[in-house]
């Protein structure tokens, strides 16, 4: 879920094959009278814009381009350029490029936009991409003109459509959301807005005053998306996320009318089950408490409930970064799902779970710990299928899009352990990996798809020698 993305500025393709950046830079600086004028702002200050995409256009062998241009300003001072917009989701491409002379790359990543802005967004407004992002001020030189440009593929059925977003020259020694907020005094839309765009049954929930206070909501909603914002995926695919303690609740209602009104809960966690995920220190202090609860979790938002209390009236309030409403039971068939921040996995047949574990299919040699574990069978995935055996023996099984075997490994214990291979799409082998206890172990081989080897690399305990 890390918000970070690439920005595709040079890989627009079209009939010929890829579009190259010498070829685009031409096709656009051919035509610049097809970008209309507009002025960031300096100071302090940031400048709105609104340009109707595919009222002038310019077109680069089958793609389209629009968009708009600007000069640097002289009062910039080598500030960075930042922007916000709101672009209809068709006109997939866009990046900036001088108006003259030789292009270089521009952006080279950006930040998905989170919330609503006032007054560029609107709820519930469909096919659309919110992005915030930054470009260093030693890209511009002052008194050159610049084009930012969106594009899509003629024929995409892109058609007509207005961005609407704000930009100004500015500093800021860190741009993560927050500091690209304030440089562009970003008003945020109301919560309720926030809650019917990103479609949060938790979010409503709390919005709802038949059971808590607005005041409640906002403050639990926020720190959901400030701990979104904080988290990031870091090496080993360990995931670094802001936790926060459990919130007291205000108005204390019924989980039951909660649930009575907006359905089950997508997962829950018992009080037991959260004992034993702590640390041996923690578990100890955790046993000598008083006052054990069980979770419910409504994708981002747990509530809490007081396992000795008959009425069952929430009295704390959970927020996370991982949203559980995947792991909500599917109506039939057997399928596995994954929650990874949490390590989680869960399995499900027939409508109801049948299996949950944490730290299963970690790549690494701690051992699982199934609360459940599942009856021997098939559980299919995204792309995947675990094949349960029974005593802790798997295979795992993932799949090219044509649903043919792309990866096989085995797993005794609970653990990968054996030989796994991978394969082309054409079904010859690609490698051959060992894996013991959990870990690469042993030789690991490549093969060219005409099964001739192509290289060795040795592991031991999970290292390359």
């Amino acid at each position: 879920m890390k918000p970070v993305f690439l920005c595709l500025a040079t890989l627009v393709s079209c009939a010929s094959g890829e579009l190259t950046m010498e070829a685009l830079t031409r096709g656009l600086q051919a035509h610049p009278e097809a970008f209309e004028s507009r002025s960031p702002g300096t100071g302090g200050k940031a400048q709105a814009f609104e340009i109707k995409l595919g009222d002038t256009v310019t077109g680069v062998d089958d793609v389209i381009f629009d968009g708009f241009r600007f000069r640097y300003p002289e009062e910039a001072d080598g500030g960075d350029f930042v922007w916000y917009f709101n672009a209809p989701a068709g006109w997939a491409d866009w990046s900036i490029l001088p108006a003259e002379g030789q292009a270089t790359d521009g952006f080279k990543s950006g930040l998905l936009g989170d919330k609503l802005y006032v007054p560029f967004d609107k709820a519930g407004e469909e096919g659309r991409k919110r992005i915030l992002q930054t470009l260093k001020g030693g890209y511009f030189k002052k008194g050159a003109e610049y084009i930012l440009w969106f594009g899509h593929r003629a024929g995409s059925g892109a058609g007509d459509g207005v961005v609407r977003g704000t930009m100004a020259f500015a500093r800021s020694e860190k741009w993560d959301h927050e500091a690209i907020e304030k440089a562009l005094h970003l008003d945020p839309a109301p919560v309720e807005d926030q809650m019917a765009e990103l479609n949060w049954r938790g979010g409503r929930i709390l919005l709802d005053d038949h059971f808590f206070s607005h005041a409640e909501a906002e403050k639990r909603i926020e720190a959901v998306i400030a701990g979104i914002r904080a988290t990031t995926l870091a090496k080993g695919g360990l995931f670094i996320t802001m936790k926060q303690p459990a919130a007291p609740c205000a108005t204390h209602p019924s989980m039951d009318e909660i649930a009575e009104k907006y359905g089950a809960a997508d997962f829950v966690v018992t009080s037991k089950e959260a004992r034993d995920r702590l640390p041996p220190a923690e578990r100890a202090e955790k046993d000598d408490a008083t006052e054990d609860y069980t979770t419910y979790f409504y994708d981002r938002f747990g509530f809490q409930v007081l396992d000795s209390d008959p009425a069952r009236k929430v009295e704390r309030m959970l927020t996370q970064a991982e949203d559980f409403s995947p792991l909500a039971a599917p109506k039939e068939g057997s399928h596995y799902v994954s929650a990874p921040m949490e390590n989680l996995t869960v399995f499900y047949r027939g409508g109801k779970e049948v299996g949950r574990a944490y730290f299963f299919m970690d790549d690494d040699s701690n051992q699982p710990a199934f609360v459940t574990e599942p009856p021997p069978g098939t559980y299919q995935g995204s792309n995947a299928a675990l094949i349960c055996k029974g005593g802790g023996k798997w295979t795992l099984e993932s799949y090219f899009g044509d649903g043919k075997v792309s990866r096989r490994i085995p797993l005794e214990g609970n653990l990968y352990e054996g030989e796994s291979e991978a394969y082309y799409p054409s079904g010859s082998k690609r490698s051959t990996a060992p894996y013991k206890g959990g870990v690469l172990n042993g030789e690991v081989i490549q093969y060219d798809e005409e099964g001739k080897e192509k290289g060795r690399r040795k592991f031991k305990d999970g290292k390359a020698g």
